[in-house]
């Protein structure tokens, strides 16, 4: 799909997919630094409630149920806080699902023009079981229709602040 034009350039509206983690934590504060350099940008923000890719196989507890509902409300939370300068401009959503399928398939129902999501900063163990299974960041990469921005966790320590710390996207 080409890119729209509007008064910010291409950029019209972005998908931030959250987990909670760190690294989700960074992106959010590169997209808040997107959102105030450009007005014109919208944000949609993703939580994605990980499911197993075959439900009918397995029971799933009120207790874990319970647990995912407080953890949705933690990452709104953060978000909130995160986001609290550009009120208004953002939405949030919660949708079970598989986390790279779920974050595709959004990215094309709500015609984001561009997603971001965090890396997790793992050590050798994590880094061995992403070989054998794959990472969420890596799956939206490679199957996202839209550009994919990666942002790592110790971003705003290394001077990435999104656009208005020196970077002009658009």
């Amino acid at each position: 799909m080409p890119p729209r034009e509007s008064s910010s350039g291409w950029l019209t509206h972005i998908l931030l997919a959250a987990d909670g983690s760190s690294g989700a934590a960074a992106a959010a504060r590169w997209t808040a630094g997107c959102l105030q350099a450009y007005p014109g940008v919208r944000l949609t923000a993703l939580y994605v409630t990980p499911v197993p890719p075959f439900p009918a196989e397995t029971q799933v507890a009120d207790p874990i149920l319970a647990e995912e509902a407080k953890r949705i409300e933690q990452v709104r939370a953060m978000l909130a806080d995160l986001l609290a300068e550009c009120a208004g401009r953002w939405q949030f959503r919660a949708v079970p699902g598989v986390p790279v399928a779920t974050i595709c398939r959004i990215a094309e129902e709500i015609q984001a023009d561009l997603v971001v999501l965090g890396r997790h900063g793992h050590g050798a163990l994590q880094r061995v079981q992403r070989w054998f299974l794959g990472s969420v960041s890596s799956g939206v990469l490679h199957q996202a229709r839209v550009p994919v921005l990666v942002v790592p966790p110790d971003s705003a320590a290394r001077g990435l602040s999104g656009p208005t710390g020196g970077t002009d996207i658009l």
